[in-house]
């Protein structure tokens, strides 16, 4: 299995979400801080989760929010598109079935002048990834 991830920001989100969650539960007992607390925990351990995870089954794409499983018949490739809103640069991983999984999860700023380069570094560390573990799906 191969893991794709931002170990150092998957880290500090974990640290400020965590603890941002353990400050509002020790200093405020009310139900809603209570509540907003455990949802911070769950954002929490969701954050120190993210990345692609490629194996013999298939491509997980845990983003913080969602996870997609993509199963290798229906993978078809890896590209850079837009996605959000507004439409920013990210890599995407196409899928016969549905539409495309932004891989929010290793993104790198494109504020930058140098953001484009780290995204095309991106996708070919992504591809490469796919080409390891499985060479007859190799990425377009």
């Amino acid at each position: 299995m191969r893991v794709l991830r931002r170990r150092f920001d998957n880290t500090i989100q974990f640290a400020s979400f965590g603890g941002i969650a353990l400050l509002i539960s020790l200093t405020s007992r009310t139900p809603y801080a209570l509540a907003v607390g455990a949802a911070l925990g769950v954002l929490a351990i969701r954050t120190i989760r993210a990345g692609v995870y490629i194996d013999e089954a298939g491509i997980t794409v845990r983003n913080i929010f969602r996870t997609h499983r993509v199963p290798w018949d229906d993978y078809t490739r890896v590209d850079i598109g837009r996605a959000g809103r507004p439409g920013l640069p990210v890599v995407l991983l196409s899928r016969q079935s549905a539409g495309p999984v932004p891989l929010w999860c290793v993104q790198p700023s494109t504020r930058s002048k140098r953001g484009a380069d780290k995204l095309v570094g991106l996708l070919a560390q992504v591809q490469r990834a796919i080409r390891d573990v499985r060479p007859e799906a190799a990425p377009s």
